[in-house]
């Protein structure tokens, strides 16, 4: 439990984590701004490791030097691409490709390297992990973003990553670098992953984050009587599940009838239409409740509620 310095009472229910989790070994308090906790922490850990499976994989030699070589290049720039990688398992005589790949996953797991092989971004071996998150946070949190409503073009990014004034938190410090469109766009993608799933680019190259949509909804009546509804309850409501769902669903967002021709979307919940088979929908979630409701009326409406649920996978 990190910042007790601005939390110093929060506290957690370890009984039910330790149950829940049994391979938990310990809960500690500590400041990342004081150093408060951090002795009896590093202890702790120090006198776990020797016990764990990891330390007792044997590594080559040549893949070590690769670590140290990929250390060293942090200093001087936060990524490097495939080729360059290349040549410097080929310097330390890692010539195999399958091995590469092998070392590359490796160094991903010991988070040397942030390598998204599923995304299709092998241009981007990330060496500096707090390369990634600023630019996520500061996207995310953005004053131009929320006085939108979370939607924004897609152009607008450059705006945020290099000239907006940051949020700055007096503990924190900042990398404070320029992102390229290249990089921009790398982040972008990570972002839009089905991994994350932080927001969704729309096609006409717009960007949107759920979690920062507007709390209003469009106030798009039901048709009553001849809706069939259908409710998912949780013991536990994920926070971000409305909008991941959201993020799945907006291809088939249905538009206001007036010539703006807005999204119906808001941060808890979308109405959406499907044309071929004519039906509309709307699925609106209940943090309170722990509840999803969905609603599906006219033709197939029961297939409809089944593609909702089981094709876009709602459960958490």
């Amino acid at each position: 439990q990190n910042k007790i310095d601005q939390n110093p009472d929060f506290n957690i229910d370890s009984g039910i984590l330790q149950k829940r989790y049994p391979n938990i070994n310990g809960y500690f308090q500590i400041s990342c701004a004081t150093g408060k906790g951090i002795d009896t922490l590093r202890t702790a850990i120090e006198e776990l490791l020797p016990g764990t499976d990891f330390l007792k994989t044997p590594v080559a030699a040549s893949w070590v030097k690769i670590k140290e070589t990929l250390v060293t290049v942090i200093r001087s720039r936060p990524y490097i691409d495939h080729s360059r990688f290349r040549e410097i398992c080929e310097e330390n005589n890692v010539t195999s490709p399958e091995e590469q790949e092998i070392l590359i996953n490796f160094l991903n797991e010991l988070g040397i390297v942030l390598h998204f092989k599923k995304i299709n971004l092998d241009h981007f071996y990330v060496l500096n992990p707090r390369w990634v998150t600023e630019a996520v946070y500061n996207i995310i949190n953005s004053c131009r973003l929320q006085e939108k409503n979370g939607i924004i073009a897609e152009s607008e990014v450059d705006f945020i990553l290099n000239k907006e004034k940051k949020k700055i938190d007096p503990y924190e410090k900042r990398l404070n670098v320029r992102y390229t469109k290249a990089e921009q766009s790398y982040i972008i993608t990570l972002m839009g992953d089905n991994k994350f799933e932080l927001c969704y680019k729309c096609q006409n190259n717009t960007l949107l984050i759920p979690d920062l949509l507007t709390k209003k909804s469009p106030g798009y009546e039901l048709p009553g009587d001849d809706s069939l509804h259908f409710l998912i309850t949780f013991d536990y409501f994920p926070p971000s599940i409305t909008g991941r769902f959201i993020i799945k669903m907006l291809d088939e967002v249905k538009e206001t009838p007036d010539e703006g021709k807005k999204a119906m979307v808001w941060r808890n919940g979308i109405v959406l239409e499907n044309r071929e088979k004519n039906t509309e929908g709307m699925v609106r979630g209940n943090k309170e409740d722990k509840t999803i409701y969905l609603y599906s009326w006219e033709i197939n409406r029961p297939k409809q509620l089944s593609v909702i649920a089981r094709k876009r996978k709602l459960s958490p």
